[in-house]
């Protein structure tokens, strides 16, 4: 087994080790919730040496990126926050908002059977998306360099976008109702789930435009939904007042 990469994650503090044996991944988890901005770079990064023995030839990759954490925190202390921007965005009240991951693009869903795409930069409107018949209710931003974005709807579709030119890619149905939430699945950029009013959970591959699988069993609207980065798991939140845990790989 040998260390692949790194992930910093700046909240919570922490750091992520994909470790790769063979051709399958595993994944380790760093808490540094007791960081502070006099934390001392060399003891952190010998505290996570010690938590994790694949990363003792990693000492100089491990500074910088504690460095990082810590110059972070150093200035969010320090930081005063003032309001960049406020975007009119839709005729109708708003219900979800989302950036991509180079928080160049903004996407915002509403009432208005609309999701529109806004340029961080100086607030211009990119893109708008046009097509559900009812209203919007969830957006995310899919694929390595989001070069894709998903939105769900009250009228039981998911669809699936070009984010540059705004052209609908896949129009997916299959919720016996308004559906709640879709998100990506960490483990493949092949995969969204979604969440319905129907009390099911779905998993679509969106390369061939299909459900890949129905998650049955919860008894209220299904309101969020995920996995792991691994795909050995899938997970389901419902107004049932229950969050489910899903094999990824048989959905039972």
């Amino acid at each position: 087994m040998h260390l692949k990469r790194i992930y910093l994650r700046y909240y919570p503090p922490g750091l992520t080790f994909e470790m790769m044996d063979g051709q399958i991944s595993s994944w380790r988890e760093i808490q540094l919730l007791d960081l502070k901005p006099d934390s001392q770079v060399d003891a952190v990064v010998e505290e996570v040496v010690q938590q994790e023995g694949g990363a003792a030839g990693q000492r100089a990759r491990l500074h910088r990126l504690v460095s990082r954490l810590l110059l972070a925190l150093r200035t969010d202390a320090t930081r005063t926050h003032t309001r960049h921007r406020t975007l009119r965005a839709h005729i109708l009240p708003l219900t979800n908002v989302t950036l991509n991951k180079a928080a160049t693009l903004c996407a915002t869903a509403s009432y208005d059977r609309q999701c529109r795409l806004w340029r961080i930069k100086d607030g211009a409107s990119e893109t708008t998306l046009k097509g559900h018949q009812d209203v919007v209710f969830d957006v995310t931003f899919v694929g390595k360099y989001d070069e894709l974005v998903a939105t769900c709807s009250f009228d039981g579709t998911v669809r699936v976008w070009e984010s540059v030119s705004g052209a609908c890619e896949l129009v997916m149905a299959g919720h016996e109702g308004p559906v709640a939430v879709v998100t990506p699945l960490p483990a493949s950029k092949q995969f969204l789930a979604t969440g319905g009013m129907d009390t099911s959970a779905r998993v679509w591959d969106i390369t061939m435009g299909e459900c890949a699988a129905v998650l049955e069993g919860h008894s209220g609207a299904v309101v969020g939904v995920g996995g792991d980065r691994s795909g050995h798991l899938l997970y389901s939140a419902s107004f049932d007042g229950t969050v489910r845990l899903w094999d990824g790989r048989s959905h039972e």
